[in-house]
């Protein structure tokens, strides 16, 4: 998972995690009182394997929800998983069936629309620009 931020100094940074768990430490750490980080955009890079694709996929993510979900042994458990725009959701890089959630709260929620300060009207064409990136950033893995 690759995310785009934007720092007080105005310079713009790409941080690359591997865990949904690390996505909700850096959300917690913009939403400080007296943070000026922004996050602009989160990708979810795919794996072929996990993608049915020849090549690594990036598709953004609109939200980083915490709930409780029902594991593959049957048990619960409490864990951070992805809204993707495309409609699917994830567990890290792999699919979570919409069924096997019990419960949902939105962590975070990607900021869309005109009125969104860090990339006025371009934040679809920013997420065209940095979805090759991501993909690159993580072929070679």
């Amino acid at each position: 998972m690759t995310q785009a931020i934007s720092e007080p100094s105005g310079d713009m940074g790409m941080h690359r995690f591997t865990t949904a768990d690390d996505l909700a430490d850096l959300v917690h750490l913009c939403g400080r009182r007296g943070s000026h980080t922004t996050i602009l955009a989160v990708h979810l890079a795919i794996p072929p394997a996990n993608s049915g694709q020849e090549r690594w996929i990036s598709i953004p993510v609109v939200q980083l929800l915490r709930g409780n979900v029902i594991a593959t042994d049957g048990s619960v458990e409490d864990t951070f998983f992805y809204r993707l725009a495309s409609g699917e959701i994830f567990k890290d890089h792999s699919k979570l069936e919409a069924e096997r959630i019990l419960t949902a709260t939105v962590v975070y929620k990607e900021k869309t629309g005109p009125s969104y300060v860090d990339l006025g009207g371009h934040h679809y064409e920013f997420h065209r620009w940095l979805s090759p990136v991501v993909v690159e950033m993580h072929e070679g893995l």
